[in-house]
């Protein structure tokens, strides 16, 4: 354990603090440490942390509620900064109990952070991050569910990191589009950007930014609802977008997706709870775009609108397909095209598609042949000894 460089122990719910204090006492050595979703480690493992491993450049404590401030010697009084702290590269709480009085400190006592992650911390506001962002040079911010923040802190956080920001999301619905405005002048190597729930977002935003940064790749807008077709129409100029979420964006139409179908970059598509039809996927699928995981969660298409594959092209890119909530039709008649139409199909979820029948799964089962992993979770239809032919086939079946 001396010699110990990483330890990563995710999701790992048996351990206690005084155990992990005992363990980390004895690995001086840690670089990494990454203790996420361990739910009962709280302050004192966080105190051991910083008494024993002097060596520190990563530290992940997600999804550790019991977390607190006292955790941190340095957020309770300066003179206790441990050696260590200034070592901190990335530093990440995803929610944490943690307040503003240790986001205030953190300039003077993790002066190298560039990733900072603050998900769902909700106790963090305005005044504080302000102060952190414009003393660090951050390269990733996450502050998603952080309600008690508008525009100021990413402002500054523009005007700071500038061209060094390659990440930042931010889904707070007080935020607007003087955040985007400012990131489109200041920030033009974004490469990932999340403004999911932000109520204010509009078009005019999401244009700024598509056209000031030639490198973003990955463009979040889930539950932005001034979003409608005319940026989408910008957004598929954007020739290395390699994955969109617009789910839950009501004002979108079947027109978007006829402009996302010139996007040949893109590959990770999230339209769910949108007002699209099957008549749009097909349009979308049957373009340049080689997607190969779509959202489609919640999508309630017409019949008019038809089914959701043509027979007249191959979507030979689609690997991953969530149609749970969808009310589009899956009927055998569609069903028994997915092999040939569909061939790289590997996961399907169906979760609550309630009419989905008996023979359709088995359908299903037999004409997809790469088929390996099938969610039918709500689906009463679905007798027992289907799912048994389904895993006697290699299948993985979630129910």
């Amino acid at each position: 354990a001396d010699s110990l460089l990483c330890l990563k122990l995710t999701q790992s719910r048996n351990f206690t603090d005084s155990g992990l204090a005992s363990l980390l006492a004895s690995c001086p050595h840690i670089e990494v440490l990454d203790l996420s979703g361990c739910t009962q480690v709280a302050d004192m493992t966080c105190r051991a942390v910083f008494s024993s491993c002097s060596r520190l450049r990563r530290l992940s404590l997600n999804n550790c509620g019991f977390v607190t401030d006292s955790g941190f010697p340095f957020a309770i009084s300066q003179s206790a900064i441990p050696p260590l702290a200034s070592r901190l590269e990335v530093l990440s709480l995803s929610g944490c109990s943690i307040t503003d009085a240790l986001i205030r400190v953190l300039p003077v006592s993790c002066p190298r952070v560039y990733t900072l992650n603050l998900t769902s911390c909700l106790n963090i506001t305005d005044s504080a991050l302000s102060t952190a962002v414009s003393s660090l040079s951050l390269r990733k911010l996450h502050v998603n569910r952080c309600q008690k923040l508008s525009d100021a802190p990413i402002c500054e956080l523009a005007k700071k990191s500038g061209s060094l920001l390659k990440q930042v999301s931010f889904s707070c619905s007080a935020v607007t589009n003087l955040t985007l405005s400012a990131l489109s002048l200041c920030c033009t190597h974004l490469k990932l950007l999340d403004c999911s729930q932000c109520q204010h977002v509009s078009d005019d935003g999401v244009i700024r930014i598509v056209k000031s940064c030639p490198s973003l790749e990955n463009l979040s807008l889930e539950g932005c609802p001034n979003i409608t077709d005319a940026a989408l129409e910008e957004i598929s100029h954007h020739s290395i977008l390699k994955t969109l979420r617009i789910g839950y964006c009501s004002k979108l139409t079947d027109a978007s997706l006829s402009s996302l179908s010139h996007l040949s970059s893109l590959e990770n598509l999230d339209m769910s709870y949108t007002a699209i039809t099957a008549k749009g996927i097909r349009t979308l699928l049957s373009g340049r775009c080689r997607i190969v995981a779509l959202q489609l969660r919640g999508i309630t298409s017409p019949p008019e609108a038809g089914l959701l594959i043509s027979t007249a092209a191959v979507y030979s890119s689609l690997q991953h397909l969530n149609l749970a909530w969808s009310r589009i039709p899956l009927i055998d008649s569609m069903v028994k095209d997915f092999g040939q139409y569909l061939p790289s199909l590997a996961t399907l979820n169906l979760t609550r598609c309630s009419s989905l029948t008996d023979t359709t799964v088995r359908t299903l089962a037999t004409v997809c042949h790469h088929l390996r992993h099938l969610n039918i979770s709500g689906c009463p239809l679905v007798v027992p000894a289907t799912i048994s032919f389904l895993v006697l086939g290699g299948i993985t079946v979630s129910q």
